[in-house]
């Protein structure tokens, strides 16, 4: 296994490219998409880095030269996949895809022209939660500016998309020594912490990412939530908000998403966030996720939207939706 180095080839000069590292363990199907739309992206140079992290069966790469894929044999985590790729990249600019996820066709160029546009070093951009069959959820924005976004760090993980929402400078990963060893769900929050406290970012109010939610996810499957927290809450000393707040705060963001496959957990967290805030509305939740099966909210559980979902189209994810229904049908029909 190859060990991660952050000095490596320099960037081609010709043009403004993109390396997007792409961390996978056993779902093919899931980031052959991821890649598919990597490689669509418009008015930029792009190079995938996909890290197969010790998958069953070796990742076999689509015969594109934009794509190499490196292999660790025994998994070793989200952030030394990331790594691992960062170290064989060869743009000046970082992307981040996680494998269930994927972006619109605009989504680096646009972040590009946000960044130069004020001289910041990192973008963030919004994303659109979609479920298996890509039909949209909720929208989700970032908020205020990158002094917000600081602060909101505090608490949650305000960038929408997680690690598939941001790209960074290379220099600038390189210079703050990539990925925190050992951290996986939070792994991307861990970072921004560190980039936001120090550097402003480039904001665009867009959804150009596609967050895939499924029961395969991180957040549905994923064990060790306390470790990581505790690790998370240690190294974020600038941060104003007591380490009891902030967790509450991420007790209520994770039981909502692992409600579907952990109703008992759910309910737990939820209770904890109730005692801390004493509050029954958290109560009242923390039984709704004990007796409404197979939900993420009480209003899809009664058949309503969400608060924040879509008001219109997203025109470039109801083309992805196509174009992958029709991928899918020629091989059916094959």
């Amino acid at each position: 296994m190859a060990v991660a180095s952050f000095t490596n080839v320099a960037p081609h000069k010709t043009a403004v490219g993109v390396s997007v590292v792409i961390p996978t363990k056993d779902r093919p199907d899931f980031v052959h998409r991821a890649i598919a739309s990597v490689l669509s992206q418009k008015d930029v140079e792009v190079e995938v880095i996909v890290v197969d992290d010790g998958s069953y069966e070796p990742l076999i790469p689509p015969l594109d030269p934009r794509v190499r894929v490196l292999r660790n044999e025994q998994s070793q985590g989200v952030s030394a996949a990331r790594n691992l790729g960062i170290a064989d990249a060869r743009y000046e600019w970082l992307g981040f895809l996680d494998d269930d996820d994927f972006w619109a066709p605009t989504k680096l160029v646009e972040q590009i022209k946000a960044a130069a546009s004020i001289g910041a070093r990192w973008s963030v951009c919004g994303s659109v939660l979609v479920n298996i069959e890509i039909r949209e959820i909720s929208l989700h924005l970032p908020i205020g500016d990158s002094r917000q976004i600081s602060a909101d760090l505090c608490k949650f993980n305000a960038v929408p998309g997680g690690g598939s929402g941001a790209i960074i400078e290379r220099s600038l990963i390189e210079e703050l020594g990539g990925f925190q060893d050992g951290l996986s769900m939070v792994a991307d929050w861990e970072m921004w912490h560190r980039i936001a406290h120090q550097y402003p970012c480039a904001i665009v109010r867009k959804p150009l990412v596609g967050y895939t939610q499924h029961d395969l996810s991180m957040t549905q499957t994923f064990d060790g939530y306390e470790l990581e927290m505790s690790s998370l809450h240690s190294s974020s000393d600038y941060c104003e908000a007591e380490q009891e707040d902030r967790r509450a705060i991420y007790d209520g963001w994770l039981a909502g998403h692992i409600a579907k496959t952990d109703r008992v957990r759910a309910a737990r967290l939820n209770a904890r966030l109730a005692l801390k805030k004493r509050s029954p509305r958290e109560l009242i939740r923390a039984a709704r996720y004990l007796l409404i099966p197979h939900t993420f909210s009480g209003r899809r559980a009664l058949g309503l939207q969400p608060k924040n979902a879509p008001s219109e189209p997203i025109p470039w994810l109801d083309q992805f939706r196509h174009e992958q229904t029709s991928e899918l049908t020629e091989l059916l029909s094959d």
